[in-house]
């Protein structure tokens, strides 16, 4: 089966990615995570400067700097703090932090411990570019925070922590960002089950449910009938219609794999996008016979969103 997002593929590395390898390894090492915490701390305290009305917002990054020893830093956070010159002024932070996020991530995915430790600080970074109304900003202000927002997608993409859990004979590990958030899963599946959804799954589907846009529901990873009763780490918000017709097919097709034939489903789910509300998922699957032998891959890329479609392989 495939490797989640994040893993190693199983391969010998070459010299020359063997070395590249270290390298990243060597950077990582050299970050400090609680420097880069404060780093991104301040860049969410000026994103919110931006549209706070009083100058609490700029006042504490200037603090920050100060403490630091980054007066220029403090100039600007105080300068930000006049109408009008303020908003201006900050572009000189903003056209920075696109790179200092792109260090974040890298050494994110080189080491677990400075991903964890700059991940509550990202996580409130997300926040504050998520309130940011960028179809009424300036294209100068817009222009600067949209390579923010992508970078912030890519970190909560960096698997730090997998939970699994085995069910009868169906084995499912997650992976989890910093943030404590799925960003796939894999399965080996073997049989299905007919159990009622608990009072915690169903209050886990309104939570997730609760996360996203209109007309979504708390849809499973992997499916209730082979996962039942997971809880949040198995849920996200879905598209209802997605849910109802492509996805159930899907699931569909791996439990009659099983049922009919006899055989087992090897599962790999994959967000695309922003995990608390994922805009694809990605979904790779191999149909294995009784005897153990692979009989066909598949793999499909869909949008959460109405309109999606699966045409079963078998079965129909």
């Amino acid at each position: 089966m495939n490797a989640v997002v994040n893993n190693v593929a199983r391969q010998a590395p070459t010299p020359s990615s063997a070395a590249h390898g270290a390298d990243n390894a060597g950077a990582a090492a050299k970050v400090d995570g609680a420097d880069l915490a404060l780093d991104i701390t301040q860049m969410g305290l000026d994103i919110a400067g931006i549209f706070d009305p009083t100058p609490i917002s700029d006042g504490a990054s200037g603090l920050i700097s100060l403490f630091r020893g980054d007066f220029v830093g403090a100039g600007i956070s105080a300068l930000s703090m006049v109408p009008y010159v303020g908003d201006a002024a900050k572009l000189g932070k903003l056209g920075r932090y696109a790179e200092t996020l792109a260090k974040a991530v890298d050494a994110a995915k080189s080491s677990p411990e400075v991903a964890k430790a700059i991940g509550p600080a990202m996580e409130k970074l997300r926040d504050a570019v998520g309130a940011v109304p960028l179809d009424k900003l300036p294209d100068s202000l817009r222009n600067a925070i949209e390579p923010l927002k992508t970078k912030l997608d890519d970190f909560a993409r960096v698997g730090v922590n997998q939970v699994s859990s085995t069910v009868g004979r169906n084995h499912i590990i997650w992976t989890q960002n910093a943030a404590g958030e799925t960003i796939g899963a894999k399965a080996v599946l073997n049989e299905t089950f007919s159990v009622a959804r608990s009072s915690t799954e169903q209050a886990a589907q309104g939570a997730a449910r609760g996360r996203g846009v209109a007309d979504d529901v708390g849809g499973h990873i992997i499916g209730h009938r082979f996962a039942p009763n997971q809880g949040a780490k198995n849920m996200f918000p879905q598209n209802g219609q997605f849910n109802n017709s492509a996805y159930r097919k899907l699931e569909n097709e791996w439990g009659d794999w099983i049922n009919k034939k006899g055989g087992s489903v090897e599962v790999e789910v994959n967000f695309v996008g922003n995990p608390s509300r994922p805009d694809k998922v990605e979904v790779n699957y191999k149909l294995i016979d009784s005897a153990g032998a692979e009989v066909d891959t598949i793999a499909k890329i869909f949008d959460n969103k109405t309109g999606q479609t699966f045409n079963r392989q078998y079965f129909n």
